[in-house]
């Protein structure tokens, strides 16, 4: 059900390995719990962030939900269109794995990424989880 090319965190975000850092976006788990997104806030190229310090932001209909970071590190690249057009936010919905990434981000540690849970473990669980979802 998750694709095991990425890691994932217990906060519903993942990071897949490309070329020079980390992809991350939101788990298919966390994007069924959305309702129609209305605003994509996202860092802009060069930020530092800390594990776990707010990444992103979505505002979906009633509700906002802030990303964490996975890890530490500097945003490489954003996914500037799911922040400008209101029709490409909605692929955080439909597209969670591919359209709908956020970031790319660089760790300070090149090991924490490893660190992050693989697909069986975060399935296990998304699975128990309750989301810890606003709402």
């Amino acid at each position: 059900m998750y694709p095991d090319d990425r890691r994932y965190t217990h906060d519903h975000v993942w990071a897949r390995r490309e070329n020079g850092g980390w992809r991350v976006g939101i788990s298919e788990h966390l994007a069924r719990q959305l309702t129609w997104v209305t605003a994509v806030r996202l860092p802009r190229q060069g930020t530092h962030v800390e594990r776990a310090q707010d990444l992103a932001s979505i505002e979906a209909t009633k509700v906002t939900w802030s990303v964490p970071a996975p890890f530490a590190g500097r945003v490489l690249s954003v996914n500037a269109p799911l922040s400008h057009r209101l029709e490409r936010m909605q692929d955080l919905k439909r597209d969670p794995y591919g359209e709908g990434w956020l970031v790319v981000l660089v760790p300070d540690d090149p090991g924490d990424p490893e660190r992050l849970l693989d697909a069986s473990a975060y399935a296990v669980h998304a699975a128990g989880s309750d989301g810890g979802f606003p709402g």
